[in-house]
């Protein structure tokens, strides 16, 4: 199994005045992969990594800074910022590629667009070039079935597959107790990366697994093998201290395999 944490873990903190390279040390001895949350990541800490830590980590990826909007220069400088980093795959939301969705929305019943999946396709296609796998978070699923469908008329699918949120999901278990588990039935094949926090059944939370409503021995029971080589990716929000959390998080995960 390979575990990463995402920088977003940090943010606060690094709003306080942390600096970025004291979040780099500590996450590198930790011995944690890393998943960049571009929002949060300047061109001086870029110039930091690249000089100091890039090759130092496992597991690099990275998540697009266009999580509720859409920029199309933004989003191809990006993709072309994941090969300067190191990182093998890069998190988008469905804004990111220009849906009117949210991660957190369980329904889309707008009618199918063309130019959207074309559009989707070029992404694609850049992304070959710099040797990136693109990862669709969910979302509704009517998305991620007509982007994959479409990416897989195209024969594209080695460069791009889904990441499941797990918090995400979880936020409609009040209405649908299986919603996360269909889900992973449904994109386990495509699965890219796995985004896990935890919550009670209503609110983005980012919890630590285990503090929440997710049976997560359901979870990986559903995941089976694919664990071995999905990067599990520790979201957590509100933690005075970040890695004690990941790696909380961590053994627990740990423990029930």
């Amino acid at each position: 199994m390979h575990v990463s944490v995402s920088t977003w873990n940090w943010a606060a903190l690094l709003k306080e005045g942390l600096s970025y390279q004291a979040m780099l040390d500590e996450i590198k001895k930790s011995g944690f992969g890393i998943e960049f949350w571009l929002a949060t990541m300047s061109a001086s800490d870029i110039q930091v990594y690249e000089e100091q830590y890039k090759g130092s980590f496992a597991c690099v990826s990275c998540h697009t800074s266009l999580a509720n909007t859409f920029d199309d220069e933004i989003l191809k400088s990006e993709i072309a910022l994941c090969q300067r980093l190191g990182a093998s795959l890069m998190v988008v939301h469905p804004c990111s590629f220009g849906f009117d969705a949210h991660t957190w929305d369980t329904h889309y019943v707008k009618a199918y667009d063309a130019k959207k999946l074309e559009r989707v396709e070029h992404y694609i296609e850049l992304a070959q070039r710099h040797h990136l796998l693109l990862a669709l978070e969910n979302g509704p699923i009517e998305i991620l079935e007509q982007v994959m469908d479409y990416v897989e008329s195209k024969h594209l699918g080695s460069h791009m597959g889904i990441c499941i949120d797990t918090g995400h999901a979880s936020m409609h278990s009040n209405e649908d107790e299986e919603y996360l588990h269909n889900l992973l039935r449904r994109f386990l094949p495509n699965l890219a990366q796995l985004h896990v926090h935890d919550n009670f059944g209503s609110a983005d939370d980012h919890l630590v697994p285990g503090e929440g409503v997710i049976d997560w021995t359901k979870v990986l029971d559903i995941i089976g093998q694919r664990r071995i080589d999905i990067p599990f990716v520790f979201e957590l929000k509100g933690q005075r201290n970040p890695l004690q959390s990941a790696i909380s998080a961590k053994r627990f995960i740990e423990n029930l395999l």
